[in-house]
């Protein structure tokens, strides 16, 4: 293999400066659409998973906040739904154009050798890779989302079993021990002692 560690190198200071910039691009996008989502999951870890008894308050409270808060994100889900999509049709439209136009031959030299496939589609993807990053951030940021409304739903089933074992838990001491009731009212061959 003929490749050089400096070389190597560049590339890859290279590829993470582009992806900082990407990345910052990316993750306001993202930000943009799910900080409401985001402020409350940070609430629940900080009162209640870092909280070792939280108290039935709080998890109703995060409860209903959570489910709350999912309603809304259904549509900034489809919001970025949609931007993906234009985006990407964006970026067909910039291809598709850079293609055809790389097809019609110079009118100055007369006698231009024509381009073949892989460089109209180099020429083509050149021309449109503004459109594609920007088609592959809303890409990411749908799925990000979708992701996160998804975690969510997961916790609010948490939440919920968690309200339900503790609401239990809360009525016990308050109920006789059924078992303990029944036994006491049957005699020895177990029939009920009237």
């Amino acid at each position: 293999m003929d490749v050089e560690f400096e070389q190597v190198k560049t590339c890859m200071e290279e590829t993470e400066k582009d992806y900082e910039l990407y990345a910052s691009i990316s993750d306001e996008v993202i930000g943009r659409y799910t900080k409401p989502l985001d402020d409350i999951m940070k609430g629940i870890y900080q009162e209640i998973v870092l909280v070792t008894d939280p108290p039935v308050l709080t998890l109703e409270k995060y409860h209903l906040e959570l489910s709350n808060c999912l309603y809304f994100m259904g549509e900034k889900l489809e919001k970025l739904g949609a931007m993906d999509y234009l985006s990407k049709a964006k970026y067909k439209e910039v291809y598709n154009q850079a293609y055809l136009d790389a097809q019609v031959p110079n009118p100055e030299v007369n006698k231009e050798k024509k381009k073949t496939v892989a460089e109209l589609q180099a020429i083509s993807e050149e021309s449109a890779k503004t459109e594609a990053v920007t088609n592959d951030i809303y890409s990411r940021a749908y799925k990000v989302l979708k992701s996160r409304i998804d975690a969510a739903g997961t916790m609010i089933n948490t939440l919920s079993k968690s309200i339900s074992r503790r609401m239990n838990e809360m009525s016990l001491p308050a109920t006789p021990n059924s078992v303990g009731a029944i036994n006491s009212s049957l005699s020895d061959d177990g029939f009920p002692v009237f």
